[in-house]
C-alpha cells in the first residue's frame, strides 16, 4: 500500500475505499477511489516497485481541488479559535471524517469538540464549555 501512495499524486487521506488484494504471481494490486476518479496500482511484493498503474486522467487544478488540509494544520485551526491553549489539552484526538477533520479534547473547563472542513481549514461545528479567565 504504502508503495502505491507513494507513486500516486494524492495521499491516502484523499483516498477512500483502499483495497489491498492478496497477492498473486508475486504482484499485489491496490486500488482506492478519489473525487478524481479510481486508481490502481500493481506492485512487486519483493521490490516494492509499482509495475503497472492505471489513473484518471486529471490536471494540476482537479489535484489542487481535491487537497485535504493535515491534522496539523486542522489542529491549528482549532486552536486559532479556542479560548484556551493547546497546552491546557488534554487527551486530544484528531480523526478525519471523509473530508472533514474532527477534532476533541479535554481540559479543566471540559470537553470540546470541533468540526474543521478538510478543504479550507474553516470551523464548520464547536462545541466548547464556558471558560473562565481568572486574570
Amino acid at each position: 500500500m504504502h508503495a502505491a501512495f507513494d507513486a500516486s499524486p494524492v495521499s491516502s487521506r484523499q483516498a477512500r475505499n483502499i483495497l489491498v488484494k492478496l497477492e498473486h504471481d508475486g504482484v499485489r494490486d491496490v486500488t482506492f477511489d478519489t473525487d478524481l476518479g479510481e486508481f490502481r496500482y500493481t506492485v512487486d511484493v519483493y521490490t516494492g516497485e509499482v509495475v503497472d498503474r492505471d489513473e484518471p486522467e486529471f490536471t494540476e487544478e482537479d489535484l489542487a481541488s481535491i487537497r485535504i488540509i493535515s491534522s496539523k494544520e486542522a489542529r491549528d485551526a482549532v486552536f486559532a479559535v479556542c479560548p484556551i491553549s493547546s497546552r491546557e489539552a488534554k487527551r486530544m484526538t484528531i480523526s478525519q471524517k471523509h473530508s472533514t477533520w474532527v477534532v476533541t479534547f479535554n481540559s479543566d473547563y471540559g470537553y470540546f469538540s470541533y468540526t474543521v472542513d478538510g478543504k479550507t481549514g474553516e470551523i464548520l461545528d464547536k462545541d466548547e464549555p464556558e471558560v473562565f479567565n481568572n486574570n
